[in-house]
């Protein structure tokens, strides 16, 4: 399993590949990724899919990783770079426990 570190960087590596325009010199985890970046929800769509491919775990479909619905008292909560990568970070364990169950 991919460390913190090494998933901050696909993480960042994935959102320059959604906005290859956008300047990244000022982004840091406390950024908050659609406001920053003009993301709406179908790039939460495809951001979705890139992580799949690139950490090799399942994004549940109700998850959109720019949108936290189940944060409390705050739907359509929007993330910031630091909660994306702590989604990853949780799915991929959540992967690597199914995978060494079965």
């Amino acid at each position: 399993m991919p460390d913190r570190n090494v998933i901050k960087i696909i993480v960042l590596d994935l959102l320059k590949e959604l906005c290859p325009d956008q300047d990244f010199s000022k982004i840091d985890e406390t950024t908050n990724v659609v406001r920053a970046l003009g993301l709406v929800t179908d790039d939460g769509l495809d951001l979705a899919c890139m992580l799949s491919r690139k950490l090799g775990c399942e994004v549940p479909d109700y998850v959109n990783p720019l949108f936290n619905d189940t944060k409390k008292g705050k739907q359509g909560f929007e993330r910031t770079i630091g909660d994306i990568i702590d989604l990853a970070c949780e799915l991929t364990e959540m992967e690597n426990k199914n995978a060494k169950a079965n």
